[in-house]
């Protein structure tokens, strides 16, 4: 402890020289100490206010994403659900039942996707039959066949302007996985698709941040949904095996997939 007082016949020039190395010590580390206070007051503030924002945004029904001061992709916050123990119990597409004024969805089955091979697939009227296992008559969701009858690598826009042709007192949206957002803008007339439908994209644990154009366009809707930690790749890689995990599949499912591997 350093004590410093007025003296009875004051301070000459050489005391006040003297001292002022000492006297500058001390503002220095008295500065310094109300610097550290001050930054620590304003780390706490900036936590407290993290962990508010972030138990409002969890706390919320619907997907969140989080953009920088130049609409950067972050990160997203989505409330997920605790209660989940395997697939069986993950959210159907009748989820979407409902939302931006869906009334059906029609699960549509393509012959050939642009992107992939048909190296190992199965053949598309026994991924049509496990479409309609996995639906259980529900009437709300449908298998849709329309790609059959369309040239192959099919292509997303022209199965719209086809269902659109056929069905026209229907209005079409798209449901994606935020997978496929990625690289949305290379698919076949993508700004069509913007332009004429709403996209309803549902989350996935593992992809990748797409633009930032994408994130705000006012025609794509991002819903909270539980997220899939399983992944069609992960279902591939099991067939392959000659494996089928019935935990992963729905009821039925398991057991055509089961005679398909063992016919071939």
């Amino acid at each position: 402890m350093v004590g410093l007082a007025n003296r009875p016949v004051g301070y000459s020039e050489s005391n006040v020289d003297f001292l002022s190395p000492l006297i500058e010590n001390i503002a220095n580390v008295i500065q310094h100490i109300k610097t550290k206070r001050l930054e620590k007051h304003q780390q706490n503030e900036i936590s407290n206010k993290e962990q508010r924002i972030r138990s409002l945004i969890e706390g919320m029904d619907e997907l969140v994403f989080v953009l920088d001061k130049d609409l950067n992709y972050k990160e997203y916050f989505i409330k997920k659900n605790t209660n989940i123990q395997n697939s069986n119990q993950f959210d159907q597409p009748d989820f979407f039942i409902g939302k931006n004024n869906l009334s059906e969805i029609w699960l549509v089955v393509s012959p050939q996707s642009p992107f992939k091979t048909t190296e190992g697939l199965i053949e598309k009227r026994h991924r049509l039959a496990m479409v309609e296992l996995a639906l259980n008559n529900n009437q709300q969701l449908k298998a849709c066949a329309e790609e059959f009858k369309l040239p192959t690598p099919n292509y997303t826009i022209d199965t719209l302007n086809h269902l659109k042709e056929k069905y026209p007192q229907n209005q079409f949206s798209l449901i994606l996985g935020q997978d496929n957002m990625v690289h949305f803008d290379r698919w076949k007339s993508y700004e069509q698709i913007l332009e004429q439908h709403q996209i309803l994209v549902y989350p996935r644990s593992n992809a990748n941040p797409q633009s930032s154009e994408l994130l705000v366009h006012p025609n794509i809707t991002y819903c909270a949904a539980s997220l899939l930690e399983i992944s069609a790749t992960d279902i591939r890689t099991m067939l392959k095996q000659g494996k089928v995990n019935s935990k992963w599949l729905p009821a039925g499912v398991d057991t055509y997939l089961n005679k398909i591997i063992n016919r071939e």
